[in-house]
């Protein structure tokens, strides 16, 4: 639960223990396999996120700042 929701934050084994609950009970519902698909998804968040679940924001926000686009002005005046 602590790698899935984040080992850095202090909110992180909180998220990801919320997560794996709610997502435990849906996969157990849905199918005879649930958990080989448990496992599944289990590991592919892990690997998508390395931060954890509590990560996230912080991966959005450096896109963000990355892909954000630089005008070079500052209220009406261009800067040099």
């Amino acid at each position: 639960m602590v790698l899935l929701g984040g080992i850095q934050t202090l909110t992180g084994p909180v998220i990801g223990a919320a997560v794996f609950s709610v997502l435990q009970d849906w996969v157990m519902r849905s199918t005879e396999y649930w958990r080989a698909l448990f496992g599944g998804i289990i590991l592919f968040l892990v690997l998508a996120f390395p931060e954890g679940l509590s990560g996230i924001s912080r991966q959005i926000e450096a896109l963000w700042q990355h892909y954000r686009p630089a005008t070079g002005f500052v209220g009406r005046e261009k800067l040099t």
